[in-house]
């Protein structure tokens, strides 16, 4: 699931890269042109054509990441349907395969339909735009037009190198990326829909336990164990509950259900629940098992003079993560507006962050996944893509 999350959070980050491309090349033009060429410049009709380009652009990332949707929540589904083959089998009642199941494939189109309805809203360029150094929002039109407004500027009085005069402006919406504001808050694209993707499937997926719940008589859950919870949450992994308040079968208690599934219920949890026959359905995890693992999670690690949990420790990866793909989006800006200081001071930067990130690995033994740092690799002139996702990573 997070695997193929990423896969759509690339189709994001790589429209982004397109946005911040052509913004940039379009700031190193204005670069070339004299003074007299400066004063022939219609901002507002270069900004409507660019404008155009960029919506075209959004128009098709969207609509083929809400069918890549349906497909993601179709896999998991089915996926889940298949390893409850033996609840059937146990009750006695006919299995119907996910391909076969109408019912099912309903609740995922249903799902699909609400996340990619989502996805929509979210992603319409009247919601899109750019923070500055203060954190103050920007429509993407505007902000357009503002730094075009500046390179006209830089041209016109010449009291500055070009590219000097432009810098501020450059990192700027670079590292702001392209951000979506709704209501009070405003956050990166790529960040929310990638959270919006993975909280519709685990709906989806608490949907599909209430109807084979309800279908085969289960009476409890169980919920999947991963490394670094957040620490509100570690209480559950790997456990079997009951429904409807503790019970003991066949000599064994089973906790009441009730925390655990309004800890479920917090946004970003991606824990899972599948469920179970008290009693019946054989433990994922036998209790060593998750001794050890446990033992696993409680670790504690020095880094930076700093204690460390594992939990935290995989936190700072993210927040380093986060802020190379951030200084890939300055380079980018940077290197097709012609400023070869600010991509050189970006290249130091990458080099830098990335050797912490290694380090803080490799004294935790928290797996390096680089690309979760990746970019995708995409325009070189100023036309849209027709297949705009088949693109190299930028390293």
């Amino acid at each position: 699931m997070e695997y193929q999350a990423r896969y759509l959070f690339s189709n994001i980050a790589g429209f982004e890269t397109r946005t911040l491309q052509r913004i940039g090349r379009r700031i190193e033009k204005y670069g070339r042109l004299s003074i007299a060429d400066i004063k022939t410049i219609n901002n507002i009709a270069v900004v409507k054509e660019d404008m155009d380009a960029i919506i075209k652009d959004l128009a098709a990332m969207t609509n083929m990441n809400i069918q890549e949707v349906y497909k993601l929540y179709s896999e998991a589904i089915a996926k889940k349907h298949e390893e409850n083959r033996p609840l059937y089998d146990y009750r006695g009642k006919k299995f119907v395969p996910f391909e076969d199941n109408r019912e099912l494939q309903s609740l995922v189109k249903a799902f699909a339909k609400s996340t990619g309805g989502t996805m929509i809203n979210l992603a319409k360029t009247s919601m899109l735009g750019f923070t500055d150094k203060s954190g103050n929002f920007s429509y993407l039109r505007k902000a357009y037009t503002d730094v075009l407004d500046k390179a006209v500027m830089a041209v016109s009085t010449g009291t500055s190198d070009f590219h000097t005069a432009m810098r501020d402006s450059i990192v700027e919406l670079g590292g702001s990326g392209l951000r979506i504001q709704y209501d009070t808050i405003t956050r990166r694209l790529d960040t929310v829909v990638r959270q919006h993707i993975l909280w519709g499937a685990k709906q989806a997926s608490n949907e599909y336990n209430e109807m084979i719940g309800d279908e085969l008589g289960c009476d409890g859950i169980e919920i999947d164990w991963h490394s670094n919870p957040r620490p509100s949450h570690e209480f559950m992994q790997g456990k079997q509950y009951a429904l409807g308040g503790a019970k003991t079968v066949n000599g064994v208690y089973f906790e009441s259900a009730a925390p655990a599934l309004e800890a479920l219920q917090d946004y970003g949890c991606l824990h899972y629940k599948v469920s179970i026959i008290c009693g019946v359905s054989e433990p994922r995890y036998d209790s060593a098992e998750l001794k050890r693992l446990n033992a696993q999670n409680a670790r504690k690690f020095e880094i930076d003079d700093k204690e460390m949990t594992g939990y935290e420790a995989t936190q700072a990866m993210r927040r380093l993560e986060t802020e190379v793909r951030r200084q890939k989006d300055i380079r980018e800006i940077a290197r097709a507006s012609g400023d070869k200081v600010t991509v050189r001071n970006c290249n130091e930067r990458i080099k830098a962050i990335k050797a912490k990130y290694s380090e803080i690995s490799t004294i935790t033994g928290i797996p390096e996944e680089p690309r979760r740092m990746s970019k995708p690799r995409v325009l070189k002139d100023d036309k849209v893509l027709t297949n705009p996702y088949n693109s190299d990573i930028i390293n």
